[in-house]
């Protein structure tokens, strides 16, 4: 089954859609998976060309502690073809947000971390804007 979503510039009040993501995943995995475990294929399409400019993957993860974590894979489209350009590793924390971004061959590119404790995580049915934003 398909979920899609429009990618749109933040602050504008009636934005353009720039890119849509086509996220393709199993019917039992959404409803009975946590979002962090289930497994998915997402596909970015450009909304100026129709043409694919990213895909992500995922494989099924049951992370226990620090073993097991998930881990997106990263492809960019070209001539038709997947090239692998990265990974986004979501390693352990007992309470923060801890992403490592590698590169195609596995060097660590960047470290992206965020405190737990930000209303819109806390809260996030939150309908003002300012109460559904994240730092990282």
């Amino acid at each position: 089954m398909k979920h899609v979503f429009d990618i749109t510039p933040l602050g504008v009040e009636r934005p353009p859609t720039f890119f849509v993501a086509n996220e393709e995943s199993g019917c039992c995995a959404r409803n009975f998976m946590v979002g962090s475990q289930r497994p998915f294929d997402m596909q970015i399409t450009n909304e100026y060309d129709n043409s694919t400019s990213f895909w992500y993957e995922r494989d099924c993860s049951i992370p226990i502690f620090c073993l097991f974590r998930p881990v997106l894979k990263v492809f960019v489209m070209k001539d038709g073809n997947k090239l692998e350009i990265g990974t986004v590793v979501d390693t352990f924390s007992f309470c923060d947000f801890k992403f490592d971004i590698k590169d195609h061959t596995g060097k660590l590119v960047y470290k992206i971390r965020s405190n737990c404790c930000q209303f819109a995580l806390l809260c996030p049915g939150c309908p003002g804007k300012s109460c559904r934003r994240v730092e990282f």
